[in-house]
């Protein structure tokens, strides 16, 4: 049940980190965009050309760097969900030796009863 809430708060933080990343995203996009305005107003036409080829190199590297951050972000998650998972294995594999003891240990004391019931009976016949 905990491990459930864990792994449910760290989804809720990865969703606000992967929101927040998507607002940055944005924000720069914006930014790019107020630059790429205030660059074409200060430039004639004839070097729009080169800079439409410079911007697009920009982006593309911008791009491939978040790919990498992000590729690097789901090999990190992958890894913790691994580790989650052995964890929750262990800890099941914990919890049945537990339950299983408990159980040997209530078969026993159910013998004990059970005999103590028959001892009783058998004073009971005597007097």
């Amino acid at each position: 049940m905990v491990l459930k809430q864990n792994l449910e708060k760290d989804l809720k933080n990865l969703n606000k980190r992967f929101k927040d990343l998507e607002q940055s995203k944005k924000k720069a996009d914006d930014e790019n965009q107020l630059l790429l305005s205030f660059l074409l107003n200060e430039i004639g036409s004839n070097d729009l050309d080169n800079l439409k080829e410079l911007l697009a190199g920009q982006k593309l590297t911008e791009i491939l760097a978040e790919l990498d951050s992000r590729k690097q972000e789901i090999q990190n998650l992958s890894f913790d969900l691994t580790i989650t998972r052995e964890n929750v294995g262990a800890q099941s594999k914990d919890f049945e030796e537990k339950i299983k003891a408990k159980q040997e240990t209530i078969n026993t004391l159910e013998e004990i009863i059970k005999e103590r019931d028959e001892d009783v009976r058998t004073k009971q016949e005597i007097i």
